[in-house]
């Protein structure tokens, strides 16, 4: 994963730069700076990065839920439920896990943080729907 994710990076920065990668020389004047931002992350505790990029994993779930939620909407697919129901679920998950984790604010497991999360993941699930519905509404544009 430590390859894909530097050619990602490497891709990626490329991309937002507009910067050409078909010769070798720019490949390595990308790469290189990643390598050393590599090299000084390898001197921090791979738990806590796990940790972090674990829950980042889990939001770009949540995130990828709610585009093709969006999606399935705004083409009036019969389908938008089977999308709809596991990003709330994920987003309640992803919501919960920022107030009782330590990591995070660390309420502990707690109905506070819990009670927090469903009314994080209330405002998030209804701010879509209402930017969706506007999608709709617009032809696609929000």
């Amino acid at each position: 994963s430590g390859d894909t994710a530097f050619r990602s990076a490497r891709l990626i920065v490329a991309d937002m730069l507009n910067y050409d990668q078909k010769p070798v020389i720019n490949r390595l004047i990308v790469s290189l700076p990643l390598f050393a931002i590599g090299v000084g992350i390898a001197f921090i505790d791979f738990d806590i990065i796990w940790r972090y990029f674990a829950w980042s994993n889990q939001a770009l779930s949540v995130i990828t839920l709610w585009m093709i939620t969006s999606w399935l909407m705004r083409r009036g697919s019969k389908w938008s439920l089977l999308a709809l129901i596991p990003a709330i679920f994920m987003t309640y998950i992803c919501s919960s896990f920022v107030f009782v984790s330590n990591q995070f604010i660390g309420l502990g497991a707690c109905d506070a943080a819990y009670i927090y999360g469903g009314a994080t993941t209330a405002i998030i699930a209804g701010g879509m729907m209402i930017l969706i519905k506007r999608g709709i509404r617009n032809g696609g544009e929000i």
